[in-house]
């Protein structure tokens, strides 16, 4: 009888560990073990952000700012020509007239917060319905045709890169720039510094 009883506490202790085994094999995925996840394949985007990739998105990104200063695209001839207010407001182009048309535009080159600062430190009014700007003169000496681009920090999901730019003036000395990119979730590469800072 006692062998019998320590036969039948073997056999209880050997199914314990085979199930536990079972479970500790199987119950928890592999790949949450190895600390991997569904995010491994934008790991794969994030390392293949280099230079070329940052000078294309810094100078799409001038592109947006500029055509935001200038008022949008999508224009009548006479809209950017006349103001509707005393102190020289003008309408934005209707595809850059609300202030969600122009936050989207802008954060498809820039993070959330940029965005969300430059629109909230700008003068922009509503007037006849139709967010509107004050037109103000821009432009850079900087000749960007020219620049070269060194990665100074990399943090895999945050990179900083370095600008050597020439001037368009040949008295002038080259201009460092150092422009932070941040890898957005679902979204992409963008810009996380102040559009003023990357002219």
């Amino acid at each position: 009888m006692k062998k019998l009883f320590l036969l039948l506490v073997l056999f209880i202790a050997v199914l314990g560990l085979t199930s536990c085994s079972d479970y500790a094999s199987s119950g928890i995925p592999k790949e949450e073990i190895n600390g991997k996840n569904q995010n491994d394949s934008e790991k794969t985007t994030i390392a293949q952000f280099g230079e070329k990739e940052a000078l294309a998105l810094r100078n799409k990104a001038m592109n947006h700012y500029f055509n935001v200063l200038d008022g949008g695209s999508d224009c009548k001839d006479q809209q950017k020509s006349t103001p509707v207010s005393e102190d020289y407001f003008y309408n934005f182009c209707d595809d850059l007239d609300t202030i969600d048309k122009l936050t989207v535009y802008l954060e498809e080159v820039f993070t959330k917060e940029i965005t969300s600062d430059f629109i909230r430190s700008s003068d922009y009014k509503i007037i006849n319905n139709k967010l509107s700007y004050q037109s103000l003169g821009w432009g850079s000496l900087n000749d960007w045709e020219k620049a070269t681009v060194k990665l100074v920090a990399d943090n895999g999901n945050a990179k900083s890169f370095e600008f050597t730019v020439p001037s368009a003036e040949e008295s002038m000395g080259d201009t460092i720039i150092n422009i932070k990119f941040i890898y957005v979730l679902q979204k992409g590469w963008r810009i996380a510094s102040q559009p003023r800072n990357i002219m």
